[in-house]
This record gives structure tokens, C-alpha cells and sequence, in this order.
């Protein structure tokens, strides 16, 4: 249960981003320093996603495991 409701809201903020970038880009002078610190925010959000969803792999066979 707590693995969907991080997803649905890791998504909903990445695809948020990424409409933001999209927007950004279709102006006609798009601003390359902003565009720069949402890709960064994004990738950083991804990462800590990354990591959260392998440590919850390691608990649960840990609890598989009987450890």
C-alpha cells in the first residue's frame, strides 16, 4: 500500500516537472538556467526514489528471510 502511494506521487511530480520543461522550452526565449535546475531537482527526485524502493526490497527479504 505504501509502495503505490509513493509512486502516484513520485509520478505525479515528475510528470509535473517534466510539464513545466515543456513549457519552458516551447517559449521563444527559453531560459536555459531554469530548465538546468528542474532537470536537476528531477534527477535528484528520481534517485531518492530509486534508492527508497531498494531498501524496501532489502527489508522485505529480510522478513522473507527471517532475519
Amino acid at each position: 500500500m505504501l509502495k503505490s502511494i509513493a509512486k502516484i506521487a513520485a509520478l505525479s511530480a515528475a510528470a509535473k516537472l517534466a510539464h513545466m520543461v515543456y513549457l519552458e522550452l516551447r517559449k521563444p526565449a527559453p531560459d536555459g538556467a531554469r530548465i538546468g535546475r528542474l532537470m536537476k531537482f528531477y534527477i535528484r527526485m528520481m534517485a531518492v526514489q530509486g534508492v527508497t524502493q531498494i531498501a524496501m526490497i532489502v527489508v522485505m527479504a529480510r522478513f522473507v528471510a527471517g532475519l
